[in-house]
């Protein structure tokens, strides 16, 4: 009895040995911390909007779990004119908190952030209106060489939930 048990546990445990180890890409390899598309955009301010006559900001990144540089060579948006690239493009990297200008070099672990101000335009009568834009990422990424960020910003008037 001794011995089947001893079989069956070493048969278990040789069969959990899948050989794969948790390796580092070899090659540049982004990972972004946003997943959007057209119909679920990074929203400003989630579901709340941002109220007229008030910024709104929306920021993420896009991480390099590569062992080889990552060099992004654009950072362009595209979109309503209520909503900018800024602050702009920063990393993690020594540069960290200072506005750059591609190409910007990420080593292994390092993350480009991306920032973005929402301004929503002021009518009268103040109305709630959206507002879209794309961010476009170009790098030497193996994996995702052209990153699409969709982004949305609703502008709430101050009589539909502002202070």
């Amino acid at each position: 009895m001794r011995a089947f048990a001893f079989s069956v546990l070493s048969a278990l445990a040789v069969g959990c040995d899948s050989g794969s180890t948790n390796s580092i890409p070899s090659e540049p390899t982004a990972a972004p911390s946003v997943a959007t598309d057209a119909g679920n955009p990074l929203a400003f301010n989630g579901p709340l909007g941002v109220n007229i006559g008030t910024l709104g900001y929306a920021t993420f990144s896009v991480q390099n779990i590569g062992s080889k540089e990552m060099v992004v060579s654009q950072v362009t948006y595209t979109g309503d004119s209520a909503i900018t690239l800024s602050p702009g493009v920063s990393s993690t990297t020594a540069d960290a908190g200072s506005s750059l200008t591609p190409p910007v070099n990420l080593p292994y672990n390092a993350s480009l952030l991306v920032g973005l101000t929402c301004k929503p335009v002021k009518h009268t009568p103040e109305v709630k209106e959206t507002y879209n834009g794309i961010v476009d990422i170009k790098s030497n990424a193996s994996n995702l060489p052209d990153i699409v960020t969709y982004v949305q910003c609703v502008g709430i008037p101050l009589a539909d939930g502002g202070p």
